[in-house]
C-alpha cells in the first residue's frame, strides 16, 4: 500500500485476485497489510468459497466493470508520469524525461496510411511499439515527432522489441515485434 494513502481507504486488487474475479477477493497480502494498522472496515467477510470479500463499494465496482471491454488497440494515446514507475501505455513509452523533477507527456496518434505523429513534452527519449493490428507491416511506416519528419520506411521486426515490449509489464496484449525509439537515450536498466 502506498504510504501516503494510509488514511485513504482503499481496496486493491492485483495478480492472481484479479485474475479470479474482483467479487471473489482482494489480494490476501494487502488485507493483513490493512489489518495490521488497523485501516480494514468492511473486509471481515468471506464469501462462499471462503476467500475475504470486501463490501457494497467493491460489488458495485465489479458490476460496472463487468460489461466493459478492455480497449487493446487505440488509436490515439496520451500517457502522463509524474515518476518512472509506469512510462508505458498501450503503444507508448516515455524512456527519458529531460527533466526528472518534472511530470512528462507523450501523445501519439495512428493515422490513415501508416502515419503516426507524436508528440512530447519534457521527453528527451521514446519508444513506439508498432501495432500490428493498426499498421501495415509490409509497407512503409510514416512518423512524425511534434511536427518534424522522424522516420520513413519498413519497420523490421526483432527479438528486442519482443523483450522490450514484454519488460516491465507482461503483457500478451501488449507484446509487439516491431518498435521505432526516439531521442538520444535508452531505457533505464
Amino acid at each position: 500500500m502506498l504510504p501516503g494513502a494510509q488514511e485513504v481507504g482503499a481496496v486493491v486488487v492485483d495478480g492472481a485476485a484479479a485474475q479470479e474475479g474482483v467479487e471473489d477477493g482482494v489480494a490476501e497480502g494487502e488485507l493483513e497489510s490493512a489489518e495490521s494498522r488497523g485501516r480494514l472496515v468492511d473486509g471481515d467477510r468471506r464469501g462462499s468459497n471462503g476467500r475475504r470479500r470486501c463490501g457494497p463499494m467493491l460489488t458495485k465496482v465489479s458490476k460496472w466493470l463487468t460489461p466493459r471491454k478492455r480497449i487493446l488497440h487505440p488509436p490515439e494515446v496520451t500517457h502522463t508520469i509524474i515518476s518512472d514507475d509506469h512510462p508505458r501505455q498501450h503503444w507508448l513509452r516515455i524512456d527519458h524525461r529531460t527533466d526528472a523533477t518534472r511530470s512528462a507527456r507523450i501523445r501519439g496518434r495512428i493515422l490513415k496510411k501508416n502515419r503516426i505523429e507524436i508528440e512530447t513534452e519534457n521527453v528527451d527519449a521514446f519508444t513506439v511499439f508498432i501495432d500490428d493490428e493498426r499498421l501495415d507491416e509490409k509497407r512503409k511506416i510514416v512518423v512524425t515527432h511534434n511536427g518534424d519528419a522522424f522516420h520513413e520506411g519498413k519497420i523490421e521486426e526483432s527479438i528486442d522489441a519482443l523483450i522490450e515490449s514484454w519488460r516491465g509489464r507482461r503483457d500478451p496484449g501488449l507484446l509487439h515485434s516491431r518498435m521505432i525509439r526516439g531521442g538520444g537515450k535508452t531505457t533505464p536498466d
